[in-house]
């Protein structure tokens, strides 16, 4: 990629690729929605979290650029689908470990977090979690509105991280309140 150009037809070609990338691959699906897809609604979700915490414009800024970047590396590895994660949990780190030198090597300036305590980079991480859940509630309810009843075990499983998520998010805010107003 050519760092110095904003024309850069084989950066644009390389990430083009995500709107081919199908989710839940290898489920019956009604409607196809691609990775490029889920990520533009990953990213409004983040945006939505973040307004709705009142978070300053810094956070927001590095939720949104988690959010999205963090399907890219599929373009390499392909959607690999979270039934098959659970059934094969030994491949989630080496997933991860070729996801972070992937996003390392091509969006070094985004997964820089010189600027965040270890705290506020678990804040974002779970606001971005949560978005990504709600991206996955948001297409299984759809499918399962659509008559797709296969999708109701994925709305539920969806539905249950995401609250996870949420009451990590909450507790963590809660800190925040606490350190901020002690200073």
């Amino acid at each position: 990629m050519t760092e110095n150009r904003i024309l850069d037809l084989e950066f644009m070609r390389e990430i083009y690729k995500l709107q081919y990338i199908k989710r839940y691959n290898t489920w019956q699906r009604i409607n196809n929605e691609s990775v490029a897809e889920h990520s533009f609604f990953v990213v409004l979700f983040t945006h939505k979290i973040c307004k709705m915490l009142n978070l300053p414009d810094k956070f927001l800024l590095k939720a949104m650029e988690i959010s999205m970047i963090h399907d890219l590396p599929e373009i390499v590895i392909n959607d690999i689908t979270h039934d098959a994660k659970c059934v094969m949990p030994e491949i989630v780190p080496i997933l991860d470990k070729y996801e972070t030198k992937y996003l390392s090597e091509h969006y070094s300036d985004i997964m820089n977090k010189d600027d965040f305590t270890s705290d506020d980079m678990e804040l974002l991480n779970n606001i971005f979690k949560m978005a990504d859940c709600l991206s996955a509630i948001q297409y299984s309810d759809n499918e399962v509105q659509l008559g797709n009843k296969r999708f109701e075990l994925i709305l539920k499983e969806a539905s249950d991280r995401y609250l996870i998520h949420e009451e990590i998010v909450k507790n963590l805010m809660k800190l925040r309140r606490a350190i901020n107003n002690e200073n």
